[in-house]
């Protein structure tokens, strides 16, 4: 009988519950099927600061559990706790956005992608950025301007009325010489040293790019004649001229060293054939693909670069004038040239404009701003615009200049 009543209580304690049907199952993922992603825009907030990629393509995953490569157009961000933990300081500054200060008017003058690569925590204070402006987009119309006003109001009356030494062109100088010292601390590409022997590229921009603009400049001060100071004149010229020596031959030596180690000394690409090259536009730039990105013919790079690197050493001779002979060099040379030093002052005024303005494309590439191409079209602009505006200024100062070395340089005429 207990066992009867057991069994009636349990009965009458079941509830009949509706249960929904079950969901169709879905077939299980295959693992080796490649993960699914999406093209999306993602923006990252550090500080005050925003972490931004456009047309990024995300990937959702686990950590350390992904392996894939570029796609054309697309930057691709794992989500995960080790996005923007790259080992090199200055690379995680570079990718985080500055929305304070200009930004607002940056992005609606320059664009937004434009903005939001130069303006970031990378430049402290964005130093670098307002001096480069400064110096480069009122320097260069300068000089432009100067060269047709000695043309169009006569080439000796005009230079006889400029003030080499004047308040203005001393702020422009000072601002190139700002804008040369602070890419020093940003000069970081597999370090976070600072003249780390072993990042060649972060060599290239100090050495090659901070000193060789300063180099120019200290020359144009030099030739502004009153803005030089008299006590450094005399044995301190010898020991300028051994700086600007060791700069432009290490620059050199740094440069070379790069070619032979990242192009010359690897296993070189088929080119483009002729037909291939003349559908490109212009067959010394003839291009090929290399890891989906367009590139310049191995031949054709290492030309030009060695085209923005050796000339370098030429400038040894031209400062070798003002450094061994001194200002009783130039004062020989003026008597027969009178506006000779208003032309070394040209000729080195606008070699600083050269370097800074190669510099600054060279930021853009690397920023991904600007192609290989139209770097190295801007690297032979700054190469070879110093020397147009020489031959520019002799045209219109006639017998007054003379642009022969052979005639002026104190090797050559002491």
């Amino acid at each position: 009988m207990g066992s009867n009543t057991t069994e009636m209580i349990i009965e009458s304690s079941i509830t009949t519950v509706t249960i929904p049907p079950r969901p169709p199952m879905a077939p299980r993922r295959d693992p080796l099927e490649p993960i699914e992603s999406k093209m999306i825009s993602v923006s990252y907030r550090t500080n005050g600061y925003h972490q931004h990629e456009d047309n990024a393509t995300v990937i959702i995953a686990d950590d350390d559990k992904i392996a894939s490569s570029s796609k054309k157009g697309t930057n691709i961000i794992s989500i995960s706790s080790s996005h923007g933990k790259s080992p090199i300081l200055m690379e995680r500054l570079k990718n985080i956005e500055d929305f304070g200060g200009l930004s607002v008017l940056l992005e609606k003058t320059l664009g937004k992608k434009v903005k939001q690569r130069l303006w970031t925590k990378a430049d402290f204070a964005h130093i670098h950025a307002v001096s480069g402006a400064i110096y480069l987009f009122i320097g260069i119309p300068w000089t432009i301007y100067t060269t047709i006003r000695h043309f169009s109001e006569g080439g000796t009356d005009a230079a006889m009325s400029e003030n080499l030494s004047s308040v203005f062109l001393m702020f422009l100088i000072i601002q190139g010489a700002v804008n040369a010292l602070s890419a020093i601390p940003m000069a970081r590409f597999s370090s976070d040293k600072i003249f780390d022997l072993s990042d060649l590229k972060g060599l290239g921009f100090s050495m090659g790019g901070t000193g060789l603009t300063l180099m120019c400049l200290w020359a144009s001060v030099w030739f502004a004649g009153d803005a030089y100071p008299d006590w450094l004149h005399g044995l301190p010229d010898l020991a300028f001229f051994a700086l600007w020596s060791f700069i432009c031959i290490a620059t050199t030596y740094n440069w070379e060293t790069m070619l032979q180690q990242n192009m010359e000394g690897k296993e070189k690409t088929k080119k483009l054939t002729k037909a291939e090259a003349n559908a490109a536009g212009n067959r010394k730039f003839a291009t090929l693909k290399k890891n989906g990105e367009e590139e310049l013919a191995d031949f054709e790079k290492s030309f030009l670069y060695r085209l923005a690197s050796w000339p370098n050493l030429s400038q040894l001779l031209f400062l070798a004038s003002p450094c061994f002979g001194g200002t009783a060099w130039l004062n020989r040379v003026t008597e027969v040239y009178p506006l000779q030093a208003t032309l070394c002052y040209h000729y080195a005024f606008a070699s600083a404009l050269g370097y800074a303005l190669s510099m600054f494309s060279e930021t853009l590439r690397d920023r991904k701003l600007v192609t290989l191409r139209q770097d190295l079209i801007v690297l032979i602009i700054g190469t070879v615009y110093p020397m147009l505006l020489v031959v520019a200024d002799a045209i219109a100062f006639g017998d007054k200049v003379t642009i022969n070395p052979l005639d002026y340089w104190y090797i050559f005429s002491h």
